[in-house]
C-alpha cells in the first residue's frame, strides 16, 4: 500500500510513499529495447506496455528482508505490426489487452503465453477497467460492459455515446465516470447496481463540464460529493 509504480520511458520504478513528503525510489527494472510507457499493477504483478505498443512485459513485485522490493521479469506478450496494445487489465490469472478494434485475453499460467485464449472482435476497445467480474471498456463512441465470470460465455452490453470521443474510464462503487474530449471536454457519469441485470440498471446520470480531462480519480470524488449535496437539498 505504500508503493507506487512509475513507467518513465526508460525504466519501471518502484517509489515508496510511506512518508508522502519524502518519496524515494527503492527499485527499478530496465530491459534492453523495451521502452516502458504505461504500467498497471494487479495483486503483485506489474503489466507494462512498451511505447511502440507491441510488447507487454509481466513483472513480479517481490520483497525480501535483505534487499527490499524487487521487480523480476516473468514473461512477455508480443504483438505485431498489425496488433498494437493500448491498455491492459488483469483479474485472477487472466490478462486482458485492448488493441483498438478487439479485446484479447491471455492466460498468464499457460505454457505459451503469447497465444490469446479468447479474442473478442465485436466493439471498440481502448481504456479498460475491471471490478466485480465486470470489464468496462471504452472505444471511439462506445461504452461497453462485459461479464467475465465465465470466459466460455462472455456477455457484452454496449452503450453508444454519439458525438463523443471517449478517452478514459474509472469505476468507484456504483459510479462509472468516462472522460470525453468532445462536446466541451466533459465527463459522463453513469450510475448502476451490479452485478444484477447490468443492461437494465445502467443509465446516464449527469454530464459535468470540466474544461479538459486530465485524470479521473479526483473528478470521481467531486462528482460523488456533488450528488450527495444535491440529494441533501432535494
Amino acid at each position: 500500500d505504500n508503493y507506487l509504480l512509475l513507467a518513465d520511458g526508460v525504466a519501471v520504478k518502484v517509489i515508496t510513499v510511506a512518508d508522502p513528503s519524502h518519496p524515494q525510489e527503492v527499485a527499478q527494472y530496465v530491459r534492453s529495447l523495451f521502452i516502458p510507457d504505461k504500467v498497471r499493477f494487479y495483486e503483485g504483478k506489474a503489466l507494462v506496455i512498451d511505447r511502440d505498443r507491441m510488447q507487454v512485459a509481466i513483472l513480479e513485485l517481490t520483497f525480501s528482508t535483505a534487499t527490499g522490493p524487487e521487480l523480476l521479469f516473468s514473461g512477455m506478450i508480443t504483438g505485431s505490426q498489425f496488433i498494437h496494445f493500448v491498455d491492459v487489465a488483469m483479474q485472477e490469472h487472466y490478462i486482458y489487452l485492448s488493441t483498438g478494434n478487439s479485446l484479447q485475453v491471455y492466460d498468464s499460467q499457460a505454457v505459451s503465453i503469447n497465444s490469446p485464449i479468447l479474442t473478442i472482435e465485436k466493439g471498440s476497445y481502448y481504456a479498460l477497467k475491471i471490478t466485480n467480474n465486470l470489464l468496462y471498456a471504452i472505444g471511439n463512441q462506445n461504452f461497453q460492459i462485459l461479464t467475465i465470470t465465465d470466459l466460455e460465455q462472455v456477455n457484452r452490453t454496449e452503450f453508444p455515446l454519439l458525438g463523443s470521443f471517449l478517452v478514459d474510464i474509472d469505476v468507484e462503487k456504483e459510479y462509472i465516470v468516462i472522460g470525453n474530449f468532445l462536446a466541451g471536454d466533459d465527463l459522463y457519469l453513469f450510475n448502476h447496481t451490479y452485478p444484477l441485470a447490468v443492461e437494465k440498471r445502467v443509465w446516464p446520470y449527469i454530464v459535468l463540464p470540466i474544461g479538459g480531462v486530465v485524470g479521473l480519480a479526483i473528478p470521481i470524488v467531486l462528482i460523488v460529493r456533488f450528488r450527495k449535496k444535491k440529494t441533501l437539498h432535494s
